[in-house]
């Protein structure tokens, strides 16, 4: 099945009897790069350089594209303006007040509703994140070019963990914790899932995921040996980009769905994932998430490049059903 069609039917599986086509879809099919970081002590203000520096390269980027926007995660999208540019420059700055959390999402879609494939988010509370989504021929056309982004984007930045890869770009509104959810994240096990609201306080202490490119920081890194220990686990066939604070950790030479229909081969995700799963999110820092299908989905999606997963492996899972995979989960 190529791209286009797997995109088209993912969209088109979240779309239910009670959500108006005019409305727009749920859920986009796209490429991102998202970065965590700890908001609590390191803030905007004080990496202001490495925040800027992701901030206005995405907008280099996305800028023609962009449409509505939704400050602070609460109210409704608004059109953009001129001045909404200026937002995120002036949190960081020595001008504006300090403030315990903030956050700003543009995106391009058709209505203010609708999801796009090119989209901006930016959140900071006790953890913070930024993230780019772009279409996911972005990647395709160019893998090389897109590391050299992510390098470029992330060189000053100072962060916690990230994933470069596919990814969902979910309506903030739609809870993410159902059974179609689930399916999608059992059958596509190259998606990075989830939305970054949820994640982030979670991620201070821990790796989230392994996507394509798995970004890691040093304070992380440090528990299993630095940069010289990570380098002698991987081995010399998994390059590592080093960055001012971290690495970038590039799983092959481009990102792959792991659609386990097709079979894809997802060997390299599963080495960076043997390697990383010391430092992997805490148990005790995923009592309360449950936005990839459910609480018990996400604790075995986390695990899903282990050595011997218990569940998913050998399924055939299709997504056009009315509904996705009916295990109950709490």
């Amino acid at each position: 099945m190529d791209l286009k069609t797997i995109s088209r039917d993912i969209e088109h599986f979240f779309i239910s009897d009670n959500y108006p086509k005019e409305s727009g879809f749920r859920v986009k099919l796209c490429a991102d790069l998202i970065v965590y970081y700890d908001g609590n002590n390191y803030p905007l203000k004080s990496n202001r350089d490495g925040a800027l520096d992701f901030y206005h390269r995405a907008m280099e980027i996305l800028k023609p594209e962009l449409r509505y926007v939704l400050i602070d995660g609460t109210g409704r999208y608004k059109k953009i303006t001129p001045k909404t540019y200026e937002m995120l420059p002036y949190w960081a700055s020595d001008d504006c007040p300090t403030r315990l959390a903030m956050g700003v999402h543009l995106d391009g879609g058709d209505t203010p509703e609708s999801r796009s494939d090119h989209s901006f988010y930016f959140k900071e509370g006790w953890g913070g994140c930024l993230r780019i989504i772009v279409p996911v021929e972005f990647i395709l056309d160019n893998p090389k070019g897109f590391v050299e982004l992510a390098v470029q984007m992330c060189q000053r930045l100072r962060f916690e963990t990230g994933q470069a890869g596919f990814s969902l770009h979910l309506h903030h509104n739609y809870g993410s914790n159902g059974s179609h959810i689930r399916t999608v994240s059992q059958r596509f096990l190259g998606l990075d899932i989830g939305k970054p609201s949820s994640w982030s306080d979670a991620l201070i202490d821990g790796v989230k995921t392994v996507s394509w490119l798995t970004l890691v920081g040093d304070r992380l890194l440090e528990k299993i040996g630095g940069r010289d220990g990570l380098r002698e686990r991987l081995l010399t066939d998994i390059p590592v980009h080093d960055l001012d604070h971290g690495v970038i950790i590039q799983a092959g030479p481009k990102p792959t769905l792991g659609d386990v229909n097709a079979g894809d081969d997802i060997s390299y995700y599963r080495r960076v994932s043997r390697v990383l799963e010391p430092i992997r999110v805490p148990p005790e820092a995923l009592r309360r998430l449950s936005n990839v299908g459910g609480r018990n989905n996400t604790r075995r999606w986390i695990a899903r490049f282990d050595n011997n997963p218990k569940l998913w492996m050998d399924r055939f899972i299709p997504i056009n059903a009315k509904y996705g995979d009916d295990e109950n989960d709490d």
